[in-house]
């Protein structure tokens, strides 16, 4: 949808936009994401704002859903819960049950684009901010028995450490939406061109571009 919401001589011109759509996975379900967006192309001369912000979603692809089952042998891995160093099998395998990855994503920002007294020049600047949640992520076979030791139940099942069986001891390590990720900053852009530079054909530009993160 693009709605324009004026245009005039005395406020300028501005539009909003915005965008939605639905997504079913087989695995996980159904996930929406949507974005909602605007410009303002303002009476003064070559100034233009912007701003946008989105709902943002990356499905788990097929080998951190279905990895087939590899594993490796542990000759020396530390039990906590009795102090001693074990052998154990540690199996890494996909895990069906992941969900989307979401994220949160906001922009702001104005442009200065070829003003009437400096026609050859665009700058512009845009703060951004992005917040992740639900990375798909996975842990150590150390991490996970030491983060049940701590008390995090949820870690607890994936594991033995004192089989009565020769051989087996193991730790599952599989993908999960275990973390989360936020960041922000600012993109910087200047520009300037020459139509035909030294009588020559053609244009020529001088581009810049910085990040802060």
């Amino acid at each position: 949808l693009d709605l324009p919401l004026f245009d005039s001589k005395a406020i300028g011109r501005a539009n909003l936009n915005a965008s939605g759509r639905g997504t079913h996975y087989s695995t996980s379900g159904t996930v929406w994401a949507w974005k909602i967006g605007g410009t303002w192309t303002t009476p003064l001369d070559g100034i233009r704002l912007r701003a946008v912000t989105s709902r943002d979603v990356r499905a788990p692809n097929l080998s951190e859903l279905f990895a087939a089952p590899t594993v490796t042998t542990l000759p020396n891995f530390t039990d906590p819960f009795r102090n001693v160093a074990v052998q154990a099998f540690q199996n890494t395998v996909g895990n069906p049950n992941l969900k989307p990855e979401i994220a949160r994503n906001t922009e702001l920002g104005i442009v200065l684009s070829r003003p009437s007294w400096l026609p050859g020049l665009s700058l512009s600047f845009d703060y951004y901010n992005i917040n992740l949640k639900g990375v798909v992520s996975t842990l150590s076979a150390q991490q996970i028995v030491n983060f049940c030791f701590s008390g995090n139940q949820a870690f607890c099942g994936g594991f033995v450490l004192n089989s009565p069986v020769q051989g087996g001891n193991f730790i599952n390590v599989q993908p999960f939406n275990l973390a989360s990720w936020k960041t922000s900053g600012f993109d910087i852009e200047a520009s300037y061109q020459w139509k035909r530079p030294l009588g020559l054909p053609g244009n020529f530009t001088v581009r810049a571009l910085g990040t802060h993160v």
